[in-house]
């Protein structure tokens, strides 16, 4: 434990609530820190993860969907701001860096490549008008067909394969993307020169001598060609949010505890970024869109700003703190102007830091302030993190809470705990289970009544289990030792007793392992395949809360518990004789 949450054992004994506190702010920080591994808080800004897998996009590359989220901000994210995410509604532009590459490129266009073009059009167009002299339109098609082709091969595809690499490296865009490209480009340089090329065909067909070079050089003139290209890939869109966003919920399932957060405004100090503000959402797909629910608390990134304003003093040798990050949590519906709060949190940490300029949140164009170490800005991102460690920290923050309030079934469970280790010193069982079971009868070891097979350790946890003062219980083993299966068998066990029992995990995955071991094993007692098993998976969307509840259920329940009563003498028999 880091010194500054170590207290005088004495002190502890005076004041225990005191001390309750701390262990709760030390989990706390472990979790939001992890500080025996890493000096800097844990949720900062990171777009792809150690294993090079998309974990969080800048939303400011889509900046139609950019503004619809300062849209719902400003709203408190009402649910009507920000309702799907469609496939090919948001697209990004080419970035700045790749617009400089591109126009160092349409620089090296001369007119001697611009009059190599020219000239192939200009003998097309004098084949054309002879072999249509009667049909103006297939004339005018097949020209502008070949001028499509011309350019193309001249200057598009030669173009555009410069650019391949630049794109790839970017992650920009694909094969189809590189395509959609050189189509729509030939489709803008043969705009240019379209209405000259018919002008020219009806003058031939019209036995009218003509310069055709002359007059399409004067259209397809060198500055206003390398302009339409510059135009073209400045306003070109390439990725598509909804492809990137279904990276990312594809790498949500492969990564384990994770949950979709946006995080809105970020502050950058040596380097490293973290959000001032985030808010959980869920993303449910449903076909080539998905629909988007926020939560309904917004947090506040206590945890880096208090570090932050920590390292800062020590190095201006200045004290103080943010008065206005004091609540972690914001909850929109309590919050009566949440833009305004928002707005005022951002001034402070302005002010505070004494940057150079400030942010106004009801602009959503892009805005920084900085200072010489410290720098923030209204960005916002989508962002994968660990959805156990938040709710955790959530837990660990209602304890205090409540510890300062004196009130609470949380925090009262937790004193009790952590004062039964503390003052009581839990009586170690672990010596009586054994001679217990050492004694026991070798038919007792093979024989127990139970719907799954046990092995002697778990028959030793459920006896443990049995005892009245033994309440903390510690099964550990690597993947496959039976660790579910022990869980399985005491809620069967229980079951047995009529007793109900809470099963917790913060993995999804283990959760699901449990319940489908413990639904299987129910299942093989059954009588009737139309039996519902009584289990509430909380937290789980369609869980079988109403089937529990239902009044055919009940009604099955109430047939079967009538059945075994009439037959219970025969059915303990038949218990007896298989032992």
């Amino acid at each position: 434990m880091p010194p500054e949450t170590e207290l005088n054992i004495n002190e502890s004994v005076k004041n225990p609530i005191e001390f309750v506190k701390e262990v709760a702010k030390y989990f706390m920080d472990f979790l939001e820190t992890d500080f025996h591994k890493r000096r800097y808080p844990k949720r900062s800004i990171k777009l792809r993860n150690d294993d090079n897998l998309l974990v969080g996009l800048n939303l400011h590359k889509y900046p139609s969907f950019y503004n619809l989220v300062w849209k719902a901000i400003n709203h408190a994210f009402d649910k009507d701001v920000i309702k799907s995410i469609d496939k090919g509604t948001h697209k990004t532009n080419i970035p700045n860096n790749l617009i400089d590459i591109i126009k160092l490129q349409v620089d090296k266009l001369s007119k001697d490549d611009l009059l190599n073009i020219i000239n192939l059009i200009s003998s097309d167009i004098e084949k054309n008008a002879v072999l249509y002299k009667d049909d103006f339109g297939r004339a005018l098609n097949s020209t502008l067909d070949n001028a499509s082709k011309f350019l193309i091969s001249e200057l598009t595809l030669p173009f555009v394969n410069n650019l391949i690499k630049p794109i790839e490296d970017l992650g920009m865009g694909d094969e189809d993307t590189i395509y959609l490209m050189e189509e729509e480009l030939t489709s803008v340089l043969v705009r240019i020169c379209e209405d000259e090329i018919s002008e020219i065909l009806k003058l031939i067909i019209a036995k009218n001598e003509i310069d055709i070079a002359s007059r399409l050089i004067k259209v397809f003139e060198l500055n206003d060609v390398q302009q339409k290209i510059i135009n073209f890939f400045e306003n070109f869109k390439v990725n598509d949010f909804f492809s990137e966003l279904f990276e990312m919920d594809r790498n949500c399932g492969i990564l384990d505890k994770q949950e979709f957060y946006l995080y809105f405004c970020d502050i950058t100090f040596n380097k490293n970024k973290f959000p001032i503000f985030y808010i959980p959402f869920n993303l449910i797909k449903d076909q080539d869109s998905f629909n988007i629910e926020f939560d309904s608390q917004v947090f506040i990134n206590k945890k880096a700003l208090e570090f932050i304003v920590q390292e800062y003093n020590a190095e201006k040798g200045t004290q103080g703190g943010l008065k206005l990050i004091s609540e972690r949590i914001i909850y929109l519906a309590e919050e009566p102007d949440f833009k305004k709060y928002v707005q005022s949190v951002i001034i402070e940490i302005v002010n505070f830091f004494g940057l150079d300029k400030p942010i106004n949140i009801s602009n959503s164009e892009k805005q920084s302030s900085k200072s010489l170490s410290i720098r923030i800005s209204n960005s916002c991102y989508f962002c994968l993190f660990d959805k156990s460690d938040e709710a955790l920290v959530n837990d660990y923050e209602d304890i205090l809470k409540d510890l300062s309030e004196g009130t609470g079934i949380l925090s009262e469970g937790f004193n009790k705990l952590i004062g039964s280790f503390i003052h009581d010193n839990p009586k170690p069982f672990n010596e009586e289970v054994e001679v217990e079971w050492d004694n026991s009868e070798t038919s007792e070891k093979l024989v127990y009544p139970s719907p799954i097979p046990l092995n002697s350790e778990q028959r030793q946890i459920l006896s443990a289990i049995n005892r009245k003062d033994c309440k903390y219980i510690t099964a550990e083993g690597p993947p496959g030792t039976g660790k579910s299966h022990t869980i399985t068998a005491i809620v069967c066990n229980a079951i047995l007793k009529n007793q109900s029992v809470l099963v917790l995990s913060d993995k999804k995955e283990a959760l699901d392992v449990v319940e489908d071991k413990i639904t299987e094993t129910m299942n093989n007692v059954r009588v009737d395949e139309k039996f519902q098993n009584p289990l509430l998976r909380l937290g789980k969307t369609g869980n079988t809360y109403s089937q529990i509840l239902s009044n055919t259920s009940i009604q099955n329940i109430t047939t079967h518990f009538r059945a075994v009563r009439n037959n219970l003498s025969d059915l303990e028999k038949n218990i007896d004789r298989s032992e």
